[in-house]
C-alpha cells in the first residue's frame, strides 16, 4: 500500500480520515507493507499510537534531511539528501519504530517498522506537479513564513538543481521498499518458467 499526501490534516476529524485509520491498522496487522508520504506518514504514525501535531516551522519548500546509517543501507538512501516539502505537522515516532530521517526544522522526517516505510516529505514529485502545486497554492505561499518556508520563485528555481538528484534517491528508495514485498508465485504455461512482471495487489482474506 502507497498513501501520499493530502490538503487535510491527519487529526481533522472527517469520515474518510477515521475510514483510512482503520483501513491503515488492517494492513499493519496483517503485515501488509505500507510506504506513506507527507500526510500518508502521519496517518501511518496516528495508526501506529503516536500523536500528530503542529511543527514549529511549516515546511514549504526543498529542505536537507539527514538519514540514518541503519536507513542508509536497508533503504538505499544517501547521508544527506535534498527532499521536496509541503507540510506544517509532525509526528513521533511510533512505539516499536525507529527514526530514518532527521530534518533541520523538522526532527523527525521519517521512520521505518519492519516493512512499514514512512517520509514526511516527497521523493515521488514532477516538474509539473511542482509548479501545478506552487499554483494552486500561492496564496498559501505568500502567507507562509519561517525559516522552512521558501516563496514560489525559490522553490522554481531550484528545480532543475535538486529534482535529478532526487529522482535518482526515489528510484533506489522504491526498489529497496518493494524488494522486500511478498513475490507472485512462478507460473508456467508449456514454456520455461518465468516470474510475473507485474506487481499484483490483491486484499487477504
Amino acid at each position: 500500500m502507497v498513501v501520499l499526501g493530502s490538503d487535510h490534516c491527519a487529526n481533522e476529524a472527517l469520515g474518510w480520515i477515521d475510514q483510512e485509520q482503520h483501513f491503515l491498522q488492517d494492513a499493519i496487522g496483517r503485515d501488509i507493507p505500507i510506504l506513506g508520504h507527507c500526510f500518508g506518514a502521519q496517518m501511518m504514525a496516528r495508526a501506529m499510537g503516536a500523536s500528530v501535531r503542529k511543527n514549529l516551522y511549516a515546511n514549504i519548500g526543498w529542505g536537507d534531511v539527514w538519514v540514518s546509517p541503519a536507513a542508509q543501507q536497508a533503504m538505499g538512501l544517501p547521508a544527506h539528501a535534498t527532499i521536496f516539502n509541503w507540510h506544517y505537522d509532525t509526528f513521533d515516532i511510533p512505539p516499536g519504530a525507529v527514526r530514518t530521517m532527521m530534518g533541520s526544522h523538522c526532527r523527525n522526517k521519517g521512520f521505518r517498522y519492519g516493512r512499514h516505510w514512512a517520509f514526511q516529505g516527497h521523493l515521488e514529485v514532477t516538474e509539473a506537479g511542482i509548479a501545478n502545486w506552487c499554483r494552486a497554492g500561492r496564496q498559501e505561499l505568500l502567507q507562509a513564513s519561517g525559516p522552512a518556508a521558501q516563496s514560489e520563485a525559490s522553490i522554481l528555481a531550484a528545480m532543475p538543481r535538486h529534482l535529478p538528484v532526487l529522482h535518482q534517491i526515489a528510484r533506489s528508495a522504491y526498489q529497496a521498499w518493494m524488494e522486500q514485498l511478498d513475490r507472485p508465485r512462478v507460473f508456467s504455461f508449456g514454456g520455461p518458467m518465468r516470474p510475473l512482471t507485474r506487481l499484483r495487489m490483491a486484499w487477504p482474506g
